[in-house]
């Protein structure tokens, strides 16, 4: 064995060895595994899809969904930190592909893409805690809703429709969104360029029957096959979708807020295990037609003037590249709620807001305040601008340099 080929075994069982000690990790560790528990639900379209429960009965509910790429694994720092609080009773949702099933995933009807998770698989979530779980009383209380990215995309776009709004309205305490999108003009150019791209490749793997993607080792196995092959997709297109992956990644967290080891844990076991082809052909299709996310007529999927009488509180940051600053305060400014507050973080990117590590990041205090007492929080400030907490002039250099990468 050549010394090359020595140190690439090396390296192969190291990082096997790493992703192995990430998979055998118990889901929420930190809290007692009596409390926490999974749930299948069935949309109307009959696909499968789990929930996970961090049992608190008798609380005020949270249901909280995931954003697009990610599983609800991708909200376990948050959702503990509330369930170690002891003051909610906590959903996390999953969309259709998004987590592994016992029996598999199987994607039924003809589209699977985002109006499908926005109308079916959101009302299935939030349905089921209130056919077959709540009680009387914390129905009365009111369920609070969290989406992170496509999470408040599928809870503004369910209520954008009037059916839906009538049905879950009166059961809704208030709505939490962080980094969410309402349309996607403001993307940088080479995410645009990407999508280009992409929309032929989509529409290659739908007509060759394939519907959905794998996000682990059906990828990995076959990108590694690819790069095997040589030839255009062996030695420029696969290697150019592995880049894009990592550049995405690097784009979404910044280690200022995000430990390393948060950072790969959200890499190798937060991501989704599928992804469904319709779905990233949906948002290729937005960047492309000026951000507007429309549904199977071609209406607009998130309206929010027609958002009325909910508080709302919507999170931005400034370093956010997906969901970016500029949109979120048109979309602030077009909700039809005047009970609406926005809360502007300065140096966080597109995931550190939920799964932040750093001490200093105690931001979420203010979601808690206004989660607790929405109509207070609105009327003390519509508006507020968060600032790290530092206690002395060293702590604020080392964050400084840690926004930095370094």
């Amino acid at each position: 064995m050549t010394l090359a080929a020595r140190a690439f075994s090396r390296y192969f069982i190291v990082l096997f060895l790493a992703l192995a000690t990430l998979g055998l990790a118990r889901d929420f560790e930190k809290l007692p595994a009596d409390q926490v528990e999974e749930i299948f639900v069935t949309t109307d379209d009959g696909v499968a899809e789990k929930l996970i429960h961090l049992r608190n009965p008798g609380k005020p509910i949270l249901l909280m969904e995931p954003g697009l790429g990610a599983q609800g694994l991708s909200l376990e720092i948050p959702a503990t930190a509330m369930r170690m609080r002891g003051d909610y009773d906590i959903f996390i949702g999953n969309w259709r592909g998004s987590a592994k099933l016992p029996e598999g995933m199987k994607l039924l009807g003809e589209r699977n893409g985002l109006p499908e998770i926005v109308r079916k698989d959101f009302p299935a979530h939030l349905r089921h805690i209130l056919n077959s779980y709540a009680s009387a009383a914390q129905k009365k209380l009111g369920i609070t809703l969290f989406g992170h990215s496509m999470g408040g995309m599928m809870i503004m776009g369910s209520l954008s429709d009037p059916r839906l709004m009538n049905e879950f309205k009166p059961f809704i305490r208030s709505i939490v969104l962080f980094q969410s999108p309402h349309h996607a003009k403001y993307l940088q150019l080479h995410m645009k360029a990407f999508a280009h791209v992409g929309i032929p490749m989509l529409e290659a793997l739908k007509a060759a029957g394939i519907r959905t993607i794998d996000m682990h080792t059906r990828l990995l196995d076959r990108m590694q096959r690819s790069k095997q092959s040589g030839g255009i997709q062996g030695n420029v297109i696969t290697p150019a979708i592995e880049n894009f992956a990592i550049m995405l990644t690097r784009l979404a967290l910044n280690p200022a807020y995000t430990g390393r080891e948060t950072m790969r844990r959200a890499f190798f076991k937060m991501s989704a295990d599928t992804i469904p082809v319709d779905l990233m052909s949906d948002f290729s299709r937005a960047t492309l037609n000026d951000g507007q996310f429309v549904d199977e007529t071609g209406a607009p999927l998130i309206r929010p003037e027609l958002i009325r009488d909910i508080p709302i509180q919507m999170v931005r940051s400034k370093l956010d590249t997906l969901a970016t600053w500029k949109e979120q305060g048109e979309y602030f400014a077009e909700l039809g709620t005047q009970l609406k507050q926005l809360l502007s973080l300065k140096d966080m990117n597109h995931i550190d807001s939920v799964m932040f590590t750093e001490e200093e990041v105690d931001f979420f205090n203010n979601v808690i305040k206004f989660m607790h007492n929405p109509e207070a929080t609105v009327a003390e400030a519509r508006t507020v601008d968060f600032q790290p907490y530092c206690e002395s002039l060293f702590t604020r250099i080392k964050l400084k340099f840690r926004r930095r990468g370094i």
